[in-house]
């Protein structure tokens, strides 16, 4: 871990400012499975973002890779108010970035943590953004196939986004799941 953490410091600027591509690290938000997430700032257009890469346990798997690159086609081609906006990819030296917008707020898993059960109009109004913004997703041919409270973001104002797209089915391309293999999170798969 301590060496992963070091790779952070392969590109500082100026004033020991971290940056990954045109992003200056302002500090690190997780490291999950697939990938590592960081709040980050534009250095020139001074945008706070989500910053969020592959983690480099992944840089030599192609497939890994390919289902990275996936999630940021889809993430940057859909605009709706409840789904969290992708702005860039990129790839440099190995490794791979996107950039997301970032959602002031709590994930549902660390709200629902916090709070515990959610008052039932506060749990309405979630459910029915989100599922606007998966009628939109399905409209487009796209189905998500990672609904779970961490994947919702809710904003400090009181507005849903959906995110991850990363196991994404695609309406008109290969699939990247083998026969039998399943993808999701089990607990929130259906049966």
């Amino acid at each position: 871990a301590m060496a992963e953490r070091a790779e952070l410091a392969l590109s500082p600027a100026a004033g020991g400012e971290v940056r990954l591509g045109q992003y200056v690290v302002l500090e690190e938000l997780a490291g999950g499975g697939m990938a590592r997430l960081y709040r980050a700032r534009h250095a020139s257009l001074g945008r706070v973002v989500a910053l969020k890469e592959l983690h480099p346990r992944y840089r030599d798997d192609p497939a890994m890779r390919e289902r990275f690159r996936r999630e940021a086609e889809v993430a940057t081609s859909l605009a709706h108010d409840h789904i969290v906006r992708a702005y860039e990819f990129w790839e440099d030296a190995g490794r791979a970035f996107l950039a997301l917008e970032f959602v002031d707020g709590l994930d549902g898993k660390s709200l629902l943590q916090r709070v515990g059960r959610l008052p039932a109009a506060i749990s309405v109004a979630v459910g029915i953004q989100i599922c606007d913004a998966l009628a939109y997703a399905h409209r487009r041919g796209l189905i998500h196939r990672d609904l779970k409270p961490s994947n919702i973001l809710i904003g400090i104002e009181g507005r849903a986004k959906l995110g991850d797209f990363g196991i994404a089915l695609l309406p008109d391309a290969s699939a990247l799941t083998l026969a039998g293999q399943a993808l999701g999170t089990p607990a929130y798969m259906s049966p």
